[in-house]
């Protein structure tokens, strides 16, 4: 547990510092290896909400919630037990391309530090489990999300030249008093061979690695089988790890079965988003010394040409389509003011009357007694469908029962014994698109909002 490294001016030099050591290492064992990076502005971009990206199924990272028990790093432990996460629970936040732009339009490192480090603890507590302790660099997401905080702060070096006229080779903040460990000529915590200046050398960048951009529309999301364009953002986001009834199968991808797919990286995926450093990439990262981190595209059966995007299955019976966006509210057990559908129960409600009588009091469920509307608006049926009311669809039924079991299976694995290491800072939010909504949030996402739920479109 190092407290050197953190919450000052030598965060990013000295991580920049570690991870090309540490990529170093990994190619003494194999010269083919990359560090990837994770863009999850990707995730944080999906409609149905990050928790469904395809980065926690078993063919990348594994489970999101729990015991790592599948995927590549099935059973790994720590020096605090076995290797948990925590994903998407209310707690934390993933980067936001917002944020992202916000700082990019700063000039000197000291303005950027504090706030890019604040935002990294945050991705930190999202993930959760030994992500959010001092023992998170014993999960391989800890790499690849320091991967992409790395490649934010060279794109911030590369916008001080052009835009700043700022030398960002020399730009080390004044010494803080209060903090010694962070001055510029303090040997580098664990690495004593180097000062903290050392790590804002170009040195790094020209002759360790390097960068490719993070995936766009405009370059078909890097043709990865992981992303498609989300055409009402029009950004790349991650697949979902669930299929919503997409013509390639009804059934979600299993997410506590173990499976032999090893973790690969493509070029730019989200989940699988790795960019190029210099450093190969595990997910996506390809570095030698001299060449960008790439990403090796993982070998997934699903076809990266888009079919088009099948209408939204209408919701049944009263339904209107397209649904009004209007929200009225949850249902209630009153009768309504005004009703429009035709219907005995509506006449009888717009003239006054109670819409059970006779023997409809004592059996209102007889055939021939009046029946109240279905809803007729989105906020109405996403919360009837929740409720039960209405009937779910078999896919969304699996997602449903996938997710409740993933949440239940959790609960049989006890937090690790360690204090929390990260915490959220006073200008982080907390993400509330969070696995205990169940399937309220990518309810919500298409039937309101009209998005795409993956990149099939899905028949809900």
């Amino acid at each position: 547990m190092m407290e050197g490294p953190i919450e000052g001016h030598a965060f990013l030099p000295w991580h920049r510092v570690f991870l090309s050591l540490f990529e170093e290492a990994l190619r003494q064992k194999d010269p083919s290896v990359s560090l990837p990076y994770w863009d999850s502005t990707l995730d944080d971009n999906m409609a149905a909400g990050p928790g469904f990206s395809i980065m926690w199924d078993n063919a990348h990272l594994g489970p999101g919630v729990g015991n790592v028990n599948a995927g590549p790093f099935a059973n790994w432990t720590t020096a605090e037990g076995p290797l948990q996460r925590n994903v998407a629970r209310g707690n934390g936040n993933l980067v936001r391309q917002t944020r992202i732009n916000t700082l990019l339009n700063l000039c000197l490192l000291d303005e950027f530090t504090d706030p890019w480090e604040s935002t990294h603890d945050s991705v930190h507590v999202w993930v959760g489990g030994t992500m959010e302790r001092s023992f998170a660099a014993a999960d391989p997401v800890f790499y690849m999300h320091h991967a992409f905080v790395d490649y934010v702060w060279e794109r911030f070096r590369q916008r001080q030249r052009a835009a700043c006229g700022v030398d960002p080779a020399a730009d080390y903040p004044p010494d803080d008093a209060d903090a010694p460990e962070h001055s510029a000529v303090s040997p580098m915590v664990a690495m004593d061979f180097l000062r903290n200046r050392d790590g804002i050398a170009d040195y790094w960048i020209n002759n360790w690695f390097n960068y490719t951009d993070s995936p766009t529309c405009a370059n078909n999301c890097g043709n990865s089988p992981d992303l498609y364009c989300d055409s009402a953002i029009n950004r790349c986001v991650s697949n979902s790890r669930f299929d919503f009834g997409n013509p390639v199968s009804t059934t979600p991808i299993p997410l506590t079965t173990a499976t032999t797919t090893t973790v690969t990286t493509t070029t730019a995926t989200t989940t699988t988003e790795t960019t190029t450093t210099t450093r190969p990439t595990p997910i996506p990262i390809t570095s030698t010394s001299e060449s960008p981190r790439n990403t090796p595209t993982p070998p997934r059966n699903i076809t990266t040409t888009r079919p088009p995007t099948p209408s939204p299955t209408p919701i049944p019976s009263a339904t209107p389509s397209p649904i009004t966006t209007t929200s009225t509210g949850p249902l209630t057990t009153t009768p309504i003011a005004s009703c429009t559908d035709g219907g005995s129960y509506c006449r009888k409600v717009n003239e006054g009357q109670k819409p059970y009588e006779g023997k409809c009091s004592k059996d209102p469920y007889d055939g021939s007694c009046a029946r109240r509307p279905r809803p007729a608006t989105a906020d109405a049926v996403v919360n009837a469908i929740c409720r039960n009311e209405l009937p779910r669809s078999p896919s969304l039924q699996a997602v449903f029962d996938a997710i409740s079991s993933e949440l239940k299976r959790a609960q049989r694995f006890p937090p690790e014994s360690e204090q929390t290491w990260f915490r959220m800072k006073p200008d982080e939010e907390k993400d509330c698109r969070c696995l205990d909504s169940l399937i309220r949030d990518p309810l919500v996402a298409y039937l309101k909002e009209g998005r795409q739920l993956n990149q099939y479109g899905p028949k809900l």
